[in-house]
């Protein structure tokens, strides 16, 4: 958004907003202004920056249990079991860095403010 400044995760940076570069309908460059933290205003936001990225298949779970508290008989008097949600899985392709490349199945990491995950077959 032009006009608002981004933190660069880890990177020590604010980023502003320069020129929007467009082939056609199509976004192809971000041109920005790129200011060290230390000497800039603390932006609201801040973005996760993957450098060297290549595309994985992530699966996102919703809640498990239709109540925050499954085990209660007063809330749900069936047990747990009945209140498990439906369709709580979403695959997603998402962007992670390159050094998951070398990841062995059962091998697990923490993206963070996502979640943790594992590597499967």
């Amino acid at each position: 958004i032009s006009g608002q400044s981004v933190g660069l995760r880890y990177a020590g940076l604010v980023l502003d907003l320069v020129e929007v570069v467009k082939n056609g309908d199509q976004v192809v460059e971000l041109k920005v202004k790129a200011t060290p933290v230390d000497a800039a205003p603390k932006p609201k936001a801040f973005i996760h920056w993957v450098a060297d990225g290549v595309g994985v298949e992530v699966r996102m779970y919703s809640r498990l249990f239709k109540h925050k508290t499954p085990e209660d008989p007063a809330v749900v008097p069936g047990g747990f079991l009945d209140d498990i949600a439906q369709n709580t899985l979403e695959v997603r392709q998402a962007l992670a860095d390159s050094y998951l490349v070398k990841s062995k199945v059962y091998d697990k990491f923490q993206f963070e403010r996502i979640g943790f995950f594992c590597v499967d077959k």
